[in-house]
């Protein structure tokens, strides 16, 4: 039997009027409402958000809140729907004040939204009695004039956003000498792929240069990963933070042209697109390159002009294949960010380290981020993301700390960031996201989901 385009196209255009149709508008009052009516009228409104979770709020329907109420409880979305038929909450009554869910009860959220379902929400005040106001780790979700208050930062904001996926990443100690079994296990103890690996390459070691290692970069692309090489001035046979022979006045001499030349035409003979994130946290002052204490006669000037004379020779190499990553430490002397900025014609992409020290130094993902984030955000608008980051056990509650950061401070208050690469080593700290069954899980919990799977394509803005 055949069926003809125009029939299933009428059948389609019938179904889809059905559930529009179908599709319910239930009203909440704070003060008059009985959770025993029907919700479906403002004179029969339900009274609890308790109500609303235990009904089967349908794709497609709407929720409206009356102005001037105020929950003290989370409301729960569950639902699987799509983005043409999303559960839309919004606001009725009189007056400019929106109603408040100020969350509490057993969920760490005022407003819960479930994997893989589509939810609108506008004209809403989210007041931070909880870990998140919001969940944000999946698509679907458009927040329009949503009022976020947030207790712990003392923050009260108009969110505008759409959800938007980023990609994870990862430094993993032995990756030089077994990368496929390094980032396979990385993949299976977290349960996703990490969409970058980060590499750290000095330009000489044991008195010799560091030549281009194509067979490393190989396996870290066959993995599914883009390869970040944060690219090092320095010896790490001696690793000694003043040595003249690596400063920005040498380097700019030309005495390490030769070297950085050689290197650059073997990036361009790999042709396979990379991240190079050359002489990074170079505000601090722990680096041959630093600029942070002036050390070595560096300025921010010659950093510039180092940056620049490095890029027009990968330009002449051939090396187009490398994205410069320009990547200062999210703490050191800030001040200094504006004239270390080397422009957008010669940087690709734009990043910061930042880590939660914990102990007495511990801070909320927001309160530890924002700084350096607004003033890279003013400086440029190439894509951003954070190269180096991590938390240790001590000091507060690390899987909260993951949770927070990836489902809530990233999409919600600095949606510049577009990937997030962590710091998978007990160095200064145990940095590690298996220190603790509750901290991988939250970290694995992230990172399975849609939010956190993209892939990087360079040269793109995610």
């Amino acid at each position: 039997m055949q069926i003809s385009f125009a029939f299933i196209k009428a059948a389609t255009s019938v179904l889809l009027s059905m559930q529009i149709v179908a599709a319910e508008t239930y009203y909440i009052d704070g003060e008059a409402g009985n959770d025993q009516r029907n919700g479906k009228s403002i004179g029969t409104a339900w009274k609890t958000l308790y109500r609303v979770n235990s009904t089967s709020v349908r794709c497609g329907d709407t929720v409206l809140l009356k102005r001037g109420s105020v929950w003290e409880s989370s409301a729960d979305i569950a639902n699987s729907c799509s983005a043409d038929f999303p559960v839309v909450f919004g606001a009725y009554g009189i007056g400019r004040k929106r109603p408040v869910i100020e969350g509490g009860g057993v969920l760490p959220f005022n407003v819960r939204i479930r994997s893989g379902s589509a939810v609108t929400i506008r004209d809403l005040e989210l007041r931070g009695a909880a870990l998140m106001p919001i969940s944000l780790l999946n698509d679907g979700i458009t927040l329009s004039n949503v009022s976020v208050s947030d207790a712990t930062l003392r923050l009260l904001r108009v969110v505008n956003i759409s959800s938007q996926k980023r990609w994870h990443g990862a430094w993993l100690p032995g990756i030089y000498t077994d990368p496929e079994s390094v980032i396979a296990r990385f993949r299976n103890l977290t349960g996703s792929a990490p969409a970058v690996v980060n590499v750290y390459v000095p330009w000489a070691s044991k008195a010799q240069t560091e030549v281009f290692d194509a067979r490393l970069m190989d396996s870290i692309v066959d993995s599914g990963a883009t390869p970040m090489v944060s690219w090092e001035p320095m010896n790490w046979t001696n690793a000694d933070r003043s040595d003249r022979a690596f400063s920005l006045d040498k380097i700019l001499s030309g005495d390490w042209d030769v070297y950085i030349q050689t290197w650059a035409q073997s990036a361009a003979k790999w042709k396979k697109p990379f991240l190079l994130r050359f002489a990074h946290e170079m505000n601090g002052d722990w680096s041959p390159w630093s600029v942070g204490d002036g050390r070595n006669g560096n300025t921010p000037a010659k950093y510039v002009a180092v940056w620049n004379r490095i890029h027009e020779l990968f330009r002449k190499a051939g090396a187009t294949n490398a994205k410069f990553v320009w990547c200062p430490d999210g703490a050191a002397n800030l001040s200094l960010l504006p004239g270390l900025y080397p422009g957008d014609n010669t940087v690709d992409y734009v990043a910061f380290d930042q880590y939660n020290w914990g102990g007495k130094a511990w801070k909320d993902p927001y309160e530890l981020l924002a700084p350096c984030y607004s003033i890279i955000t003013s400086l440029t608008q190439k894509p951003l993301f954070l190269a180096e980051t991590g938390v240790p056990e001590e000091g507060g509650v690390k899987a909260d700390y993951e949770t927070r950061l990836f489902g809530y401070t990233i999409p919600v208050l600095l949606p510049r960031i577009s990937g997030v690469c962590w710091f998978n080593e007990a160095k200064e700290r145990d940095w590690r996201v298996e220190t603790s069954a509750a901290s991988l899980f939250a970290y694995s919990d992230a990172m399975r989901n849609q939010a956190w799977t993209f892939r990087l394509t360079l040269g793109a803005v995610p």
